[in-house]
């Protein structure tokens, strides 16, 4: 996953190098079973790597919020693996920061030692977090996030968790 991440990001990072890597790859092909077919624009790479991390984002919160050990572990020994490249987005990055600071408290001494080291790796990339408008790169249609105002007058709480952003619920 990290290796997979790391050249997708490197893909991601410019029009150019994406069509001069991918542009005739048969397997950036729109319809994979007809491999001569129109390519996957760079616009729709963008799309589908925003799924991508959005589904990451939500697998690894609800797997944090989860009462099963092993879910907890593997979430965060795959952080510990991709955190150099992953999460990318400030909104990701902090709701999975949060789930990770209240694993710290875990009566389980292995658990808040991956915590802690989750914790770290996660605070030394945080500079390098960037908005979802510029994840997006002007390609996506992002919903704008209610204003606080018209949260508190319907008396819905967010709870902490970022309004848009995966909870795992």
């Amino acid at each position: 996953l990290f290796e997979t991440l790391k050249i997708a990001y490197y893909w991601k990072s410019d029009e150019s190098v994406y069509e001069r890597e991918c542009g005739n790859m048969p397997g950036f092909a729109v319809y994979y079973r007809y491999p001569n077919s129109q390519r996957v624009t760079y616009g729709q790479f963008i799309k589908v790597h925003w799924k991508w991390s959005q589904r990451i984002t939500r697998l690894l919160i609800q797997c944090l919020e989860s009462p099963e050990y092993m879910e907890i572990r593997n979430a965060l020994i795959l952080l510990t693996k991709i955190s150099s490249v992953f999460p990318v987005t400030r909104k990701s990055g902090i709701n999975i920061e949060k789930r990770v600071a209240k694993i710290k408290s875990d009566e389980r001494e292995d658990l808040k030692v991956l915590a802690t080291s989750v914790g770290a790796a996660l605070a030394a990339r945080k500079p390098s977090w960037v908005t979802e408008e510029e994840f997006g790169m002007g390609y996506l249609e992002l919903k704008p996030a209610p204003s606080m105002a018209s949260k508190s007058a319907t008396g819905n709480s967010s709870g902490g968790v970022s309004q848009g952003e995966p909870t795992g619920e």
